[in-house]
C-alpha cells in the first residue's frame, strides 16, 4: 500500500488500530518514544531493564547484579522491565534524547545509563553501569565549543581524568599530530600520542589509589 510505512502496515495486519494511527501520523513514533521516556522516569514504582549490557556480568541474573549497588528487584513489570526499589535518594532522570535516561545517586552522580526504545514495533531496553572515573584523550575544548572539525584538528591534545563528569587531572597539552591520507606513519604517531596521554592519566589514577578505576562498582 503506497504511502504506508512497514510499521503501520504491520499494525494494520494485526488489527492494532492504536499503533496503526501512531505509525501513520507524522512524528507519531517519535512522540511514542518520548512518552515512553516520561513514563519510565515518572513511574510510581521504579523499573529497570532485565537486560544488563555489560560483559562483566555475562550469565548473571539481573536481580543479583542490581543487588551489587543496593538496588532491590521486587518483581516482574513486563517482558523487558523489572520493578525495583532504588537506594534512598536515587532516581531516574531523562536526557535530551528520548531513548536514553540516567540513573543518578543521592549526590546527583550518574551511576548508569538506560536505553529504552518505546516504539511499539521494536520495543526494547538495556542497562549499563557507569564508572566513577573516566579517562579521555581529547582536544583543548573537550568538544564543548562550536569549533569546526578542522579547527579541532589544530587544537592541542590533552589527557584528562573525569570524576563524575568533572575534570580532576589534566596532562600538559601536546601539539596535534598532523595525519595524511595514505601515510600510515602519521596515523601511527597520532595513535602513539593518544596512548601516551591516556597512560599519564592511568598513572595518576593508580598513584592516587584508584587502580581499578574502570570498575563501575568501585570507589563510589
Amino acid at each position: 500500500m503506497k504511502g504506508i510505512t512497514p510499521a503501520a502496515l504491520g499494525a494494520a495486519m494485526r488489527g492494532d488500530l492504536e499503533n496503526f494511527i501512531v505509525a501513520s501520523t507524522p512524528g507519531g513514533i517519535e512522540l511514542q518514544e518520548a512518552q515512553g521516556q516520561r513514563d519510565l522516569v515518572n513511574a510510581e514504582v521504579a523499573r529497570l531493564p532485565k537486560d544488563i549490557n555489560d560483559h562483566r556480568f555475562s550469565g548473571k541474573d539481573a536481580k543479583e547484579v542490581y543487588a551489587l549497588t543496593g538496588i532491590e528487584v521486587t518483581g516482574e513489570c513486563d517482558d523487558i522491565f523489572l520493578n525495583v526499589k532504588l537506594p534512598a535518594g536515587w532516581r531516574l532522570v531523562p536526557t535530551d534524547h528520548s531513548m536514553w535516561s540516567e540513573l543518578v545517586d543521592e549526590k546527583g552522580r550518574k551511576r548508569a545509563g538506560i536505553f529504552f526504545k518505546a516504539a511499539f514495533y521494536d520495543r526494547n531496553a538495556h542497562f549499563g553501569f557507569t564508572s566513577r572515573f573516566k579517562v579521555a584523550e581529547e582536544p583543548e575544548d573537550a568538544y564543548n565549543s562550536e569549533a569546526s572539525y578542522q579547527e579541532r584538528e589544530k587544537m592541542p591534545r590533552f589527557g584528562r581524568v573525569y570524576d563524575g563528569g568533572k575534570v580532576v587531572f589534566e596532562t600538559a597539552g601536546r601539539a596535534p599530530v598532523e595525519t595524511k591520507s595514505g601515510d600510515m606513519a602519521s596515523w601511527e604517531a597520532q595513535s602513539k600520542q593518544e596512548k601516551e596521554l591516556r597512560a599519564e592519566c592511568e598513572t595518576w589514577l593508580i598513584a592516587n589509589g584508584y587502580p581499578e578505576y574502570s570498575d563501575p562498582l568501585k570507589y563510589w
